[in-house]
C-alpha cells in the first residue's frame, strides 16, 4: 500500500513529537497512519511492551483490526498475531503486543494494567474530554509515546497533558 504525501508527513510528525495530535479529515487515511506508527513502533520498543489504540466504538476496533489486516496483506506481518480486540466480554489480558480497544471496556481496569503500555494512540481525539477516557490517560504513566489522531477539533480548551 503505498500512502499519500500527507500520510506521510503525518507518521514523520508523530514519530518526530512522540506527543502530538495529528489532524486529519475523515477518509484521509487514518488507519493507514495508524498502522504505519504501529508497525514502526514494534521495532522501537521493548517486545515486553505494548501498544495501546483506543477508539470511540466497537465498530471502530473491528475495522481497525481489518484494515491492519487488509494493509498487511502482501507482508509477513499478521494483524491475527500480532493484536488482540477488547470490547465487552473479550478478555483483557493478552500476550499479542497491540491492544486495540474501546476505551469504555478499559478505563476501569487498575494502574498496574496499563504499566504494560509504553504508547498510546488515540483515534477520534476530539472526543478525549471525557472524564473516562481522561482517567484512562492519567493511569498510563510509563507512556512516552501519546499520538492522538483526529479530523475535527472543536476549539475546546484542555488542559495540554490531555
Amino acid at each position: 500500500m503505498e500512502p499519500h504525501d500527507h500520510q506521510v508527513d503525518a507518521f514523520c510528525h508523530a514519530v518526530n513529537q512522540s506527543r502530538c495530535v495529528i489532524l486529519s479529515p475523515t477518509a484521509s487515511g487514518k488507519s493507514l497512519i495508524i498502522y504505519s506508527l504501529v508497525r514502526y513502533y514494534q521495532n522501537v520498543i521493548s517486545p515486553a511492551r505494548k501498544i495501546l489504540i483506543v477508539v470511540p466504538t466497537i465498530s471502530l476496533v473491528t475495522q481497525m483490526y481489518s484494515d491492519f489486516d487488509e494493509y498487511s496483506e502482501k507482508t509477513k506481518w499478521s494483524a491475527h498475531k500480532n493484536c488482540h480486540k477488547i470490547h465487552g466480554g473479550v478478555p483483557k489480558l493478552t500476550d499479542r503486543q497491540v491492544v486495540i480497544t474501546t476505551w469504555q471496556s478499559v478505563y476501569k481496569m487498575p494502574r498496574a494494567w496499563f504499566d504494560n503500555f509504553e504508547v498510546v494512540i488515540g483515534d477520534e481525539a476530539h472526543l478525549f474530554k471525557a472524564q473516562s477516557l481522561t482517567t484512562l490517560m492519567n493511569k498510563l504513566v510509563d507512556c512516552p509515546y501519546r499520538i492522538a489522531l483526529t479530523g475535527t477539533l472543536d476549539g475546546t480548551k484542555i488542559h495540554k497533558l490531555c
